[in-house]
């Protein structure tokens, strides 16, 4: 009997993004999808043949883990979430400057 070697699975390979309930809600949406719909956030139609993700309508980042998804271009998806990581990349690296701005004019630690 030969031992079969097993293939050491990777990070990504273990990790599951999507559970059940993304399943369930994309194969829904698909179900219900007409060709040449408009994208919800591009407007351009999609297509059956293109790729579709069932996206949330509130980020996931801002809360909405079980709000309501719609279909939309994957590409429209995945370049709103960039955007908006990159806001908020953004906005983090404001607040730290305005702090060390009032440190710096309080001459040295924060009073809190």
């Amino acid at each position: 009997m030969t031992a079969r070697k097993r293939r050491r699975r990777s990070a990504l390979d273990r990790a599951q993004p999507y559970g059940n309930e993304q399943k369930r809600w994309r194969a829904f949406l698909l179900s219900t999808f007409r060709d040449g719909q408009p994208c919800p956030r591009c407007g351009l139609p999609m297509r059956h043949w293109q790729r579709l993700h069932a996206g949330h309508v509130v980020a996931r980042t801002l809360g909405g883990m079980n709000g309501p998804r719609r279909l939309e271009h994957a590409s429209c998806n995945e370049s709103a979430g960039s955007r908006l990581q990159q806001a908020m990349r953004t906005s983090k690296a404001a607040r730290i400057a305005a702090v060390k701005a009032a440190q710096a004019n309080m001459g040295g630690k924060p009073k809190w």
